[in-house]
């Protein structure tokens, strides 16, 4: 898809962990350039964990610090391990937060999380058969509580 929209300017504005914040110089098809501010973010998986002998989905509640609470969430993570392809992200995840291996892995869709300012681009896959694999790790996670919910 061509854009009547250019960078005209590019700034490193801040980095923080896995995070970059750019000022951009954007010109658009009237002439007049406007500052636009971008996360560049490497991109995440998303697992829907399907467990066949019930029909529930196997969820995680997950603190998240930018909205201050506790959230009901399907495993996810960011693709932070170079060369990893987004299925082997995803079976990483989906182990390592709430202790399940997938036996088979199902390619969903991908998106862009919130494209009005971050690059973050999800690769989302369902899990079939998804079983217990070892108990969930009990190391301190940051934003892990101990409750894994099933949803019908």
């Amino acid at each position: 898809m061509t854009s009547s929209f250019r960078v005209v300017g590019q700034s490193s504005v801040a980095t923080g962990g896995f995070l970059r914040l750019e000022g951009l110089r954007i010109q658009g098809p009237d002439g007049a350039v406007h500052e636009r501010f971008v996360v560049r973010h490497p991109g995440a998986v998303v697992v829907v964990p399907f467990d066949e002998t019930d029909g529930n989905v196997l969820m995680i509640r997950q603190y998240r610090v930018a909205v201050d609470a506790e959230l009901l969430e399907v495993p996810a993570g960011k693709r932070d391990v170079a060369g990893e392809v987004p299925e082997a992200t995803g079976r990483r995840e989906l182990e390592e937060e709430v202790g399940h291996r997938a036996q088979r892995m199902v390619a969903l869709a991908e998106f862009f999380n919130t494209p009005g300012f971050c690059t973050s681009r999800s690769g989302s896959s369902r899990s079939r058969s998804a079983t217990p694999r070892r108990p969930r790790s009990t190391r301190c996670r940051s934003n892990a509580s101990p409750s894994m919910p099933r949803w019908p």
